[in-house]
């Protein structure tokens, strides 16, 4: 079975960070059953299970509005890792990188509570391995229900990206918003690299070394802005059955491919051909940037910048877009209240709530929805109102191009695209990431580290 890694930050991604006013109120802690189907008179409990709440607040508001469409019905959203306040204001990072051991934490408390055929009603599922709960019958297969709704017809929806994140054909979990990852070039890198619809990260490196050595006085980076282990990481996603094979349960960490990798990427970022740093990147010098574009303005924004969108490389076999998501739901087999969790996931896709101002930082799966953010898309640099410029550079909205009729049915030509979420287990990735770090740190050898690698990760995959 393939899994799905639903969203990762790029660090070669312009990390964007919103400060939120703090809402107020305590805080309820997470419980040990599912949603109750009450006697007469009483209200229905619909549980969420959720790492952590949006800081922006969408979800929040869509317990608010459903409880007022449907009175006898208490939602009830369970937070398992408080989301991280500053003061009063609420730190959120679009890329959601959370604290290991929190996430850890949130993994552990939601498998103790399935495996006891507990756990909530709707499960969050972008930190867990899907598939290890598919495979026990402890995730609803949502088809016949998407079948009988009958609601989420390809003319009102982005079936493909509820398509991407099927597991063996079948849809055992719902993403209720997403995003795209892409690679940018502001330079003639396309035609260096050559068609990008089944290209590797191998051949991107090259294309933009190539470029980087034909220009030696320009100081050109092939990327900048992002470190050696999400490039690692990036790459394992990409080539994720070279290096594990699920179905056999193998790893191939303690081999010389893995460690050869390991060695290129050290190399480059030691000789400065990749840097960490954002300078080349904040001053147009990078070859190649590995972007997640999470709304429809921030891709108007890159379209209007004249940069070039590529597809992310991939092992040649798996081609088409790359999606993510940072919500995206299981609906739990053993839930008492299944009619009533599912009628909310679909609220959850409505109109109403995916044209909602608090969708603005993601693409949503409503096509009608999108169809809005695009018309204030247009409407923005018409109005003329003067914007600073952001942290890497940038036009104010006076001189910004509207957007066109044509961008507009590229944008949904892209979104509408076939693709893949990133079938890798996160578990896997965060120990390979960690049994890395001493090597690229210098502390340790390639052949050590991966011995470490291999035994970890092997240990897992026959637990």
């Amino acid at each position: 079975m393939k899994r799905r890694e639903w969203t990762r930050g790029m660090a070669g991604a312009l990390t964007l960070s919103l400060l939120l006013t703090a809402c107020s109120g305590g805080e309820e802690a997470p419980g040990d059953n599912g949603g109750d189907e009450t006697g007469a008179g009483e209200k229905t409990t619909i549980t969420i299970a959720v790492t952590e709440k949006d800081p922006i607040g969408w979800l929040d508001q869509a317990e608010q509005a459903y409880e007022a469409l449907h009175p006898d019905t208490d939602v009830v959203i369970e937070e398992y890792i408080a989301t991280p306040k500053e003061g009063d204001q609420m730190a959120f990072s679009l890329e959601g990188n959370r604290n290991p051991a929190d996430l850890e934490k949130y993994r552990a408390a939601i498998n103790t509570e399935l495996m006891s055929g507990a756990g909530a009603d709707v499960i969050a599922v972008r930190d867990l391995d899907v598939d290890r709960y598919v495979e026990k019958g402890l995730f609803a297969d949502l088809g016949e229900r998407m079948a009988e709704s009958g609601l989420l017809a390809e003319e009102d929806y982005f079936i493909n990206v509820f398509d991407a994140a099927k597991t063996d054909g079948k849809p055992f979990v719902l993403p209720v918003q997403f995003s795209i990852k892409a690679i940018t070039t502001g330079m003639d890198a396309a035609a260096q690299a050559g068609d990008d619809a089944n290209w590797s990260w191998r051949e991107l490196l090259d294309a933009g070394k190539a470029l980087v050595d034909q220009a030696p006085g320009e100081n050109l980076a092939v990327m900048a802005g992002i470190d050696p282990l999400t490039l690692l990481t990036s790459i394992v996603q990409a080539e994720y059955g070279t290096y594990i094979d699920e179905t056999g349960k193998q790893v191939y960490f303690d081999s010389e491919p893995f460690r050869e990798l390991l060695t290129t990427i050290r190399t480059m970022f030691e000789t400065g051909t990749v840097s960490e740093p954002y300078d080349a990147l904040i001053e147009g010098r990078d070859v190649f940037r590995a972007d997640t574009l999470y709304s429809a303005s921030q891709l108007v924004e890159t379209m209007q910048s004249g940069r070039q969108l590529l597809r992310m490389p991939g092992d040649g076999a798996e081609e088409g877009v790359v999606f993510a998501s940072n919500m995206v739901f299981a609906l739990n087999e053993k839930s008492q209240v299944k009619p009533e969790a599912w009628d909310f996931l679909l609220f959850l896709l409505s109109e109403e709530m995916q044209a909602n101002p608090a969708m603005f930082m993601s693409f949503p799966l409503n096509k009608a929805a999108l169809e809005h953010q695009l018309e204030n898309a247009i409407l923005a640099p018409a109005q003329g109102k003067k914007e600073s410029d952001g942290a890497f550079g940038g036009t104010s909205a006076m001189e910004k191009a509207a957007l066109s009729q044509d961008q507009k049915e590229e944008i949904f030509r892209l979104a509408s695209q076939p693709g893949r979420f990133y079938n890798s287990d996160p578990r896997l990735m965060q120990m390979m990431q960690e049994e890395a770090a001493p090597y690229f740190a210098g502390e340790k050898t390639a052949e050590a580290v991966t011995k470490a690698m291999q035994s970890r990760a092997q240990t897992y995959l026959n637990e």
